[in-house]
């Protein structure tokens, strides 16, 4: 997942934590099992890779997956 998660450096994505939380940002780096994402307001979370479950690149609609509008 470390490997894969790196291959997306500078692209936005949604990460699917184990726990069932949602993510969106840009992948800034992936070093050591850490994922540093950048979300949309600035906010930079780090992210054990050991806990993502799944994650794509963002398809960039109004409509946020984890979310209810």
């Amino acid at each position: 997942m470390e490997e894969l998660l790196a291959g997306s450096a500078g692209k936005e994505v949604d990460l699917v934590i184990a726990s069932g939380v949602t993510l969106r940002g840009k992948v800034r780096s992936v070093s050591g099992g850490v994922a540093v994402i950048e979300d949309e307001d600035g906010r930079t979370f780090h992210v054990s890779v050991a806990h993502v479950a799944a994650f794509g690149e963002s398809a960039h609609t109004n409509s946020r997956p984890g979310f209810i509008a």
